[in-house]
C-alpha cells in the first residue's frame, strides 16, 4: 500500500511538472499598441450669407489610427443636426498623423455625409477646434439656411469646444 501511494505521488508530481512546463513555454499573444483618435463636441453651422446660424450640431466619433490590426483607419460614431431633427450613426475613415486628423464619415442611409478636421494642435480638455463640411444633410430650414451650400460654398460647421483625444503610438 505504501508503494502505491508513493507511485501515485510521483505520477501526480510528474503531471504537475509537465503542466507547468507547458504553460510557461506556450507563446502568449500580446496586444499590439494601436492609436485611437476621438472627436467629440458640439458646434454651429453658419453661412456667410445667412443672417443667423443654420443649425447646432454635435458629434462623437472614434477612429482606429496607426495600427497593425484590420481596423486601421476605420471610424464609428454619431452626429446630430438639431434644427433638422437628425441623429445618425456614422462610419467611415481616418487620415492624418501627429496632431492633425481628418475623419470622413457618412450614415448607412446617406442622410449624413461629412468631413471633420481638427485644428492645428491637440490640447487637453474641451478646447479644440473641429470644422465640419457636409454634402448631406441637404434639408432646407428656409431659403437661406441649409448645410449644403450650392450658391457660394461657404457653409461650414465649427466647434470650438471639442475634445480631441489621440492615444497610443504616434
Amino acid at each position: 500500500m505504501n508503494t502505491r501511494r508513493t507511485l501515485f505521488i510521483l505520477v501526480a508530481a510528474a503531471l504537475v511538472a509537465v503542466l507547468i512546463l507547458h504553460v510557461t513555454r506556450t507563446p502568449t499573444a500580446r496586444a499590439a499598441a494601436s492609436q485611437q483618435v476621438i472627436f467629440s463636441g458640439t458646434g454651429v453651422f453658419t453661412d456667410g450669407a445667412a443672417p443667423r446660424p443654420i443649425t447646432p450640431f454635435g458629434f462623437w466619433i472614434w477612429c482606429e489610427g496607426a495600427s497593425a490590426n484590420p481596423y486601421q483607419g476605420a471610424c464609428n460614431g454619431a452626429m446630430y443636426f438639431y434644427a433638422f431633427g437628425i441623429t445618425k450613426g456614422v462610419f467611415g475613415s481616418l487620415s492624418g498623423s501627429g496632431q492633425q486628423f481628418t475623419m470622413t464619415v457618412h450614415s448607412s442611409d446617406g442622410v449624413v455625409a461629412c468631413t471633420l478636421k481638427n485644428g492645428p494642435t491637440v490640447v487637453s480638455g474641451p478646447a479644440n477646434m473641429v470644422t465640419a463640411n457636409c454634402t448631406a444633410p441637404s434639408q432646407v430650414v428656409d431659403t437661406a439656411s441649409q448645410v449644403v451650400d450650392t450658391a457660394d460654398n461657404d457653409t461650414s460647421g465649427l466647434s470650438t469646444n471639442a475634445v480631441v483625444n489621440v492615444t497610443g503610438p504616434q
